[in-house]
């Protein structure tokens, strides 16, 4: 059974109404271990460090944004080596999103869907519940699929795609404070996806 995505999009949607210039009390341990140990790449998936206008949030904020994620997903084994980023436009204090990238030879459960059921049923599967409404977007992508749609949460509502091809699974979800049109998020979460298993 394909890992489920719902906590990833909750705390994805909670990170993402952190400014990056605010800081987080407390957790210094946690997010110091975050430092110790971020990755930006794991077996041809790497973090693309900008697209579209958008940059790689760094330094404490981002260390913030990995320890909470990780500490949402420690018990789902699918997303145990997740890559995480948050994105912001230059000289801009809000997040414009969060990318969640799931390199699938580390991902049993979701490359098991994958490989027995295709790219549209694990999206079905994984994600479209989610989700109040939903597009799947064409790709050129040989055995990929990106579906694109909105998720409400604590009454405010994001918008949020999801892809899966034979390397990798990736979530790009909005952040709070931001309001990028639907096309918009489609085009950042495409362009991620290109930029991710670029060499």
């Amino acid at each position: 059974m394909v890992a489920s995505i719902a906590a990833v999009l909750v705390i994805g949607a909670v990170i993402g109404a952190v400014s990056v210039a605010g800081s987080p009390s407390g957790g210094a341990a946690s997010v110091k271990a975050a430092a110790a140990r971020r990755t930006t790449s794991i077996d041809g998936v790497r973090v693309p460090t900008a697209v579209s206008g958008l940059t790689v949030v760094s330094g404490t904020a981002d260390d913030y944004f990995i320890t909470a994620l990780r500490e949402q997903n420690a018990e789902n084994m699918d997303f145990d080596d997740a890559l995480y980023a948050g994105y912001t436009q230059p000289h801009s204090s809000v997040i414009m999103g969060t990318v969640i990238l799931v390199a699938l030879s580390t991902a049993s459960d979701t490359r098991k869907t994958y490989g027995d059921d295709g790219a549209v049923e694990t999206l079905d599967l994984a994600f479209v519940k989610k989700l109040s409404s939903y597009e799947f977007v064409a790709t050129d992508v040989i055995g990929g699929a990106m579906v694109c749609g909105d998720l409400t949460m604590g009454g405010a509502d994001f918008s949020t795609c999801a892809w899966i091809d034979g390397r990798e699974l990736g979530i790009y979800l909005t952040g709070a404070g931001s309001q990028p049109s639907s096309k918009q998020v489609a085009g950042y979460a495409q362009e991620l996806w290109t930029a991710s298993e670029r060499g």
